[in-house]
């Protein structure tokens, strides 16, 4: 019976990456923390009891870098600078780990430090999880609610004033709701799309971005993972009419996020890590049983070494590469040294021409607006990036040294975004929004940065000084079509290089403070940060700061100034010899002029 439920999941797994239609989840009986059926208790649903029975949720929650955020390990190299989250819930004295996951649990799966609400199987896994509800339950601490909650809108569950009942007319005798209801399956991108960024999978909507913490990928990367066209979408871009590319053209082809960031075991698409794997094995054959699988699927998703994303770094540049589906020796005949270019220059570089989506430029929490927000500054629009009748002009990304995985270093597309807050420099802990906020809000709300200082040392932070950092967000999504690809030589190679120009990273530095680079993910900064006469921040790119000398971009290199001064002396040289014979053919009686009677016999005598 197992083998043939295993047979059956495989294969709605399997339709379901093909964009075919899903075959339907087993009913399941649906129990509470106590392993009870939920319809005769009315209690909240448990996914570690109702999934744990036939998958080893113990298993699958001490394997997901999703489900450990937040953990100690986990926390001491993450940093969000959309939510000011440092991963620390010892930043709530007052209310710990509770005020912590009712702060930033929007985007935590649940488990692990979290312990107050279970891991929620149902948010990946169901078609339409309804996250509204969700997070209103996080938001009131209802936590052992927050799985249930996710159930609203499959009619299952209705929520009153008394809290949340079950449809008992959606339920079989054994206690399993009807399964078409639920629809369970493998995560889509709209899945992961909501925690991360802008998804949406319909070819013909008209997609509107609101760029800010809830879509944090979109936000400080740009990427929209879509098959749709640019010119069709809702926005107000620059040049649409001529944007005839989707968003993403891997969306355009079908592919899911699961595509390149799948299970590490999945029998179907095994690829071992690196770092396991022994030097003399390019690939490993074996893999799991298709039911001891299903049982125990590894949920640290294939990803890749980024510099926005600390988490899950055991598993750091598991995922599919360009290289591993694309050869690109047999597609770039017409690039003259390839294999140079390649060795030098991510695929992304070329690949990824431009950004057509308001990304993130600085992020200033020293003081909040009106709704306790931070004040963010975004690169290609001039007023609010939300008004769908704002201008969209395209950005073109910034490129920086990284060092891949192979530990050759390459020319990455990144986005760098300027961050300032306070810190209490007492403990060196960054000072959380909701004290902020506290302090920030309201009519009488502290202006200047000393005033604010002011405010925060009554609020009980020791010495608050403020902070700053220049933090990189690599460019991997967003892949335009072949023929959208740079294929201009002057774009890198030349005095107009994309390196030319500053890169604007804040209008002001709150405080006087100048920012550090945050160093992360292989990518090193190639420049100089600098303030400009306006007073404003901006990097200075130079990648021979890093090794890299693009050809034709050094124009003060000594070889260059050398060869210029060769070719002024050799064509004076020919203007003065060339002068002179036209001098001496036109006054033969000249002095000194040598005859050339001799000369012209022995040509004769030559030609015979």
């Amino acid at each position: 019976m197992r083998g043939l439920l295993a047979t059956i999941c495989f294969l709605g797994l399997l339709s379901g990456r093909a964009g075919a239609q899903r075959l339907e989840h087993p009913a399941v009986p649906f129990l509470d923390g106590d392993g009870a059926r939920v319809v005769d208790t009315g209690a909240p649903v448990s996914t570690m009891k109702t999934c744990g029975a036939c998958h080893d949720t113990e298993y699958i929650a001490t394997h997901s870098y999703h489900v450990s955020l937040g953990s100690a390990a986990e926390r001491a190299a993450r940093f969000d600078a959309l939510t000011l989250d440092a991963g620390d819930p010892g930043a709530f004295p007052d209310g710990g780990i509770e005020a912590w996951i009712r702060t930033f649990g929007r985007r935590h799966v649940g488990g692990g430090v979290a312990q107050g609400t279970e891991m929620n199987c149902f948010l990946c896994h169901l078609p339409a999880p309804a996250t509204a509800e969700r997070e209103s339950e996080i938001a009131r601490g209802s936590l052992d609610a927050v799985p249930t909650a996710t159930l609203a809108g499959t009619g299952l569950v209705s929520k009153s004033e008394s809290g949340w009942t079950w449809n008992k007319e959606a339920f079989d005798d054994a206690g399993a709701p009807d399964p078409t209801l639920l629809a369970l399956g493998p995560p889509s991108s709209t899945n992961c799309g909501v925690c991360h960024g802008a998804v949406e999978m319909d070819p013909d909507a008209a997609l509107f971005l609101t760029p800010g913490p809830r879509t944090p990928e979109t936000a400080t990367t740009g990427a929209v993972f879509s098959p749709g066209r640019i010119r069709r979408s809702g926005m107000n871009v620059e040049g649409k009419e001529e944007l005839s590319r989707p968003w993403d053209v891997h969306a355009a082809r079908l592919l899911e996020c699961s595509s390149c960031h799948g299970a590490p075991n999945d029998p179907a698409d095994y690829i071992e890590s690196p770092t396991t794997r022994p030097g003399h094995m390019k690939a490993e054959a074996r893999g799991l049983d298709l039911a001891e699988f299903l049982r125990t699927p590894n949920h640290d998703f294939r990803k890749g070494r980024v510099s926005q994303a600390q988490a899950g770094q055991e598993v750091a540049g598991s995922m599919r590469r360009c290289e591993d589906c694309h050869d690109a020796s047999a597609s770039h005949g017409f690039l003259p040294y390839a294999e140079r270019h390649f060795e030098r220059l991510q695929c992304e570089a070329c690949h990824i021409p431009a950004i057509h989506a308001p990304l993130l430029e600085s992020i200033d929490w020293t003081v909040l607006d009106e709704e306790g927000e931070p004040r963010l500054t975004y690169r290609g629009v001039e007023g609010d990036p939300s008004d769908p009748r704002t201008l969209v002009a395209a950005t073109v990304p910034t490129l920086l040294p990284r060092t891949d995985e192979d530990g050759t270093t390459r020319l990455s597309p990144q986005n760098l975004v300027s961050v300032f807050y306070w810190v209490d420099g007492q403990s060196g802990t960054v000072v959380p929004p909701t004290t902020l906020r506290e302090v920030l809000r309201g009519d009488a709300a502290p202006q200047t940065t000393e005033e604010v200082r002011r405010a925060l040392l009554e609020a009980g932070v020791g010495d608050p000084k403020i902070r700053g950092a220049v933090r990189s967000y690599g460019i991997h999504h967003g892949v335009a079509p072949a023929s959208w690809a740079v294929r201009d030589c002057s774009a890198c190679h030349g005095a107009t290089a994309r390196f030319s120009e500053p890169v604007a990273l804040a209008d002001t530095l709150p405080g006087g403070v100048m920012p550090e680079f945050a160093a992360s993910g292989g990518v090193a900064l190639a420049g100089s940060l600098e303030r400009n006469q306006a007073g404003a921040l901006e990097l200075r790119v130079d990648p021979r700061a890093a090794g890299l000398s693009p050809l034709g971009y050094e124009p003060d290199r000594w070889v260059d100034r050398i060869g210029l001064w060769l070719f002024v002396l050799t064509l004076c040289g020919v203007l003065i010899h060339g002068g002179t014979r036209v001098f001496l053919h036109f006054h033969p009686k000249s002095k000194g002029r040598p005859s050339t009677d001799g000369v012209a016999a022995v040509a004769g005598e030559v030609l015979r």
